[in-house]
């Protein structure tokens, strides 16, 4: 997965997990005190100056909002604001806080943003940035752009722009794709100078349109040059459900010079839910290497989803059985490793010490009782011998005595060369 979507997954979950956590422990707790209920009166120009005596004042806003009500209109707008920026320095700085404290510190505050108009949710970005050394807090800051995502997502992505709090703009597009993705895709397209270069939209964006229109989805994929065209495509990918969606998007993306990566993309997934078919559709690919790499990606997918069958299709349908082997022992994932040294233990192969050196490679790392156990099969004693170091090598990354045990206990091995073997240098 990219970076990238990587934190905007963690800022927009650290707000579910702090609504669902903090609201969860609201119920939970009970009081016998009856909190008076403010409710903040939308105003169309809240006057941003007059809300910053507010912040200093020892207003709390301990209160819950409600809904309209005629004994609420009178109070002050700027007090609320006030309290509700103080409320939200305190809640997000405090590293003293219980974590479970802080989440509902979180939910309470999110309960309060989301019922602001969107006036007054730029009066209380400015409030906050005015009087706060530091600036709008990053957490603050995803609070207040995840609301107007709701409202204005354009107007909210400006704002981003012009106050440089580019981390908000993954949530905003978020909100926004889930409603207007087609929208959303045309403002990536005419204001690209306001994203950074090393972010992307567009697998979240076309894997929204293709939710609502998988043909459209497809056709926009034209107007984007090959890499924006290459996470698009995944963000599409993970929609498709049919072979005959597959065949579409595959007799498409297979006519287009420079698109490999985008041909493998969409066989690796279409293995992942019907290999058979996606082999069955590989002689409509007129470049043989095209084709090869198709193939290849096939294979990938297929050992991901179904290891045991895929493999014996693989060794089946191959002339090189050693190349197949170990094409099928990369494919075993880290925690199968029983399973692929049982298999390769059942092949009839020439050459098998290869196949058994393969299996150290791929498992000295994660899987060492596996790596040893295979290379305990390997005849000829100096590749033994090299399979031997592969395994010392990564014992003694992880831990240089029970490396040395290990090499002290190998029989094939001299004094001389076990003390070669324990000097020796990466």
């Amino acid at each position: 997965m990219n970076n990238k979507h990587a934190i905007a997954g963690l800022w927009s979950l650290s707000i579910i997990a702090a609504l669902f956590i903090g609201s969860s422990m609201q119920t939970l707790e009970t009081t016998t005190q009856s909190s008076q209920a403010l409710q903040i009166n939308p105003a169309k120009n809240t006057d941003c100056n007059s809300c910053e005596t507010a912040l200093s004042s020892s207003h709390k806003l301990n209160s819950t909002i409600t809904k309209p009500s005629q004994d609420t209109k009178n109070i002050s707008h700027s007090v609320i604001l006030g309290d509700l920026a103080e409320e939200l320095e305190i809640t997000v700085s405090k590293d003293s806080y219980n974590i479970y404290d802080k989440y509902k510190g979180i939910a309470k505050s999110w309960d309060k943003i989301k019922l602001l108009s969107e006036n007054e949710l730029y009066a209380l970005y400015d409030l906050i940035k005015e009087n706060s050394e530091n600036g709008v807090n990053r957490n603050i800051a995803n609070m207040i752009y995840t609301r107007l995502a709701d409202i204005n997502p354009v107007k909210a992505l400006d704002h981003i722009y012009d106050n440089k709090k580019h981390h908000a703009m993954y949530g905003v597009m978020n909100h926004w794709c889930k409603k207007d993705p087609f929208a959303a895709f045309k403002w990536t397209i005419n204001n690209e100078e306001q994203i950074p270069s090393n972010y992307n939209f567009e697998h979240i964006i076309f894997k929204n349109m293709a939710q609502m229109d998988a043909g459209k989805a497809i056709e926009s994929l034209e107007s984007l040059d090959s890499a924006k065209r290459y996470n698009a495509l995944n963000g599409i990918l993970k929609t498709v459900d049919s072979s005959e969606e597959y065949k579409t998007i595959a007799s498409i993306i297979s006519l287009k010079d420079g698109c490999d990566r985008q041909v493998e993309a969409v066989f690796y997934n279409w293995a992942l839910k019907d290999p058979q078919e996606a082999l069955a559709w590989l002689g409509n690919i007129d470049d043989d290497k095209q084709r090869c790499k198709a193939e290849k990606k096939i294979k990938q997918g297929w050992m991901r989803s179904n290891p045991a069958v895929a493999s014996k299709w693989i060794m089946a349908n191959s002339t090189d059985k050693l190349k197949a082997m170990q094409e099928v022992i990369h494919g075993w994932g880290w925690k199968d490793g029983k399973k692929a040294f049982e298999f390769v233990d059942n092949q009839k192969i020439d050459d098998k010490d290869k196949a058994y050196d393969a299996l150290v490679s791929r498992y000295s790392w994660n899987d060492s009782d596996i790596a040893i156990k295979a290379l305990d099969k390997i005849c000829d004693e100096e590749k033994r011998k090299q399979a031997v170091y592969k395994v010392y090598r990564s014992l003694k990354h992880r831990k240089q005595a029970k490396a040395e045990e290990f090499i002290n206990s190998r029989t094939e091995l001299t004094a001389t060369e076990k003390e070669e073997f324990i000097n020796k240098r990466r």
